[in-house]
């Protein structure tokens, strides 16, 4: 009985350490927060304060963190608006998760729910691949109005788009790719699966490259059917243990790194496994040889089957070995 107490004791107090770090990371950085909130919208004062901020919201560990973080600035994010879980019955794979836009955590904190942050005083909206500037008449139209404008519309900058490096004149190759990996399994009586999608993110503003980088996302779906159709929605409960095990890094030197146990859900579902951002003192990049990354390794994702059924196995086990193209 002793040692049961001393175990549940133990537990008690590595979870409120962890929560903890979690309130300290966060504060730390929110102290260090080169944005404001102006009205609805985060504010930066240049293209640096803004790629420095992202650069450093791409090294939080724990969805806790980047919550207590958005939490501090008090703003509505898109991270926490949008729900890119729900994928038509009918779609394939290729349709729904390598042709579509994808970004990563840090990036979808930043910016609002409707899309907009404001830099150097001017408001932009993420819209696909690019970052449109919103002129004065355009600043409270809502984002089904800006689709309407969008040929229109001043272009700023651009996210996953076939981006060049005007130093150079070469293209970034990665951007707007990514690659996917599906693991099915039945529970319950339901279809389910795990999506796991090695993605690029480059940030290029005003003619230059600021950043480019790695992620790895994770997905948790359920099959949910209806009288009318079946529809691949977020699985309740959809928390996935994340490890990876290769190299990730330019390849001209390409480094082994091991990252244990990510916990992923809904609103933390990113991982950066590679930074390919080199930089000169201020974060544009420099030019040079190698604008791809070698990212080759091997995922294992640990999942709790939900809802637990008595005499089935409590948790599934998926090995998936990645590259890049």
């Amino acid at each position: 009985m002793k040692k049961i107490l001393a175990f549940f004791l133990m537990t008690a107090l590595l979870s409120c350490s962890n929560e903890d770090q979690t309130i300290q990371s966060a504060e730390g950085l929110s102290a260090n927060s080169l944005s404001v909130l102006d009205g609805t919208t985060l504010s930066f004062k240049d293209d640096k304060s803004f790629i420095t901020e992202y650069n450093e919201l791409t090294k939080l560990k724990t969805g806790e963190e980047l919550q207590a973080w958005i939490s501090k600035k008090k703003h509505s994010s898109l991270l926490n608006a949008i729900n890119e879980s729900v994928i038509d019955q009918e779609e394939t794979l290729e349709d729904t998760e390598v042709s579509k836009y994808i970004y990563s955590n840090a990036l979808s904190a930043i910016f609002n729910e409707d899309s907009k942050v404001k830099i150097n005083g001017k408001t932009l909206w993420l819209n696909e691949q690019n970052l449109y500037e919103l002129s004065s008449v355009d600043l409270n139209k809502t984002s089904e109005q800006l689709q309407v404008e969008r040929s229109n519309l001043k272009i700023y900058g651009n996210v996953f788009g076939e981006t060049k490096n005007n130093e150079t004149g070469r293209s970034i190759i990665n951007a707007n790719k990514s690659k996917s990996w599906e693991y099915g399994f039945n529970w319950d009586g339901r279809e389910r699966k795990i999506i796991l999608t090695l993605f690029n993110e480059t940030i290029y503003l005003n003619g230059d490259v600021y950043t480019t980088k790695m992620f790895l996302r994770a997905q948790r779906l359920g099959r949910y059917c209806s009288v009318w159709r079946c529809r691949w929605n977020s699985d309740a409960g959809g928390v996935v243990m994340v490890r990876f095990t290769g190299y990730t890094n330019w390849p001209i030197n390409p480094i082994f790194v091991e990252y244990y146990s990510y916990q992923l859900n809904d609103n933390a579902n990113t991982i950066m496994l590679a930074d390919g951002s080199r930089y000169s003192g201020t974060p544009v990049m420099l030019p040079g040889p190698a604008d791809y990354f070698a990212v080759s390794g091997t995922v294992t994702c640990s999942f709790t089957n939900v809802p637990a059924i008595q005499f089935q196995p409590a948790a599934t086990t998926w090995t998936q070995d990645i590259s890049w193209f």
